[in-house]
């Protein structure tokens, strides 16, 4: 006998959906900061190559600021990258 559990489907989509998730690199060693611009706080130092993750809208898109930054995690919370230093990849 076969018995559903919610709650274990839940965490199964979770983790169906992490595998899938896109990632954007690094292309220039960079700052994420804790706000869309130059004058927030430094969150930490990315290296050319690291890969983040981005967060993502209801939809899947990618969060973009006007000013052009990427809403990515780090550091265990959300930071920001501005697009010039930034790629799918």
């Amino acid at each position: 006998r076969c018995v559903y559990d919610q709650q274990a489907h839940k965490a199964f989509m979770a983790y169906i959906d992490s595998l899938s998730a896109k990632k954007l690199v690094v292309t220039q060693a960079t700052n994420c900061c804790n706000g869309d611009s130059e004058t927030y706080n430094i969150i930490a130092f990315l290296a050319a190559g690291t890969k983040v993750e981005p967060i993502y809208d209801k939809e899947k898109n990618y969060i973009v600021s006007a000013a052009g930054w990427y809403a990515v995690k780090c550091e265990n919370q959300i930071g920001w990258i501005d697009s010039k230093y930034i790629k799918e990849g």
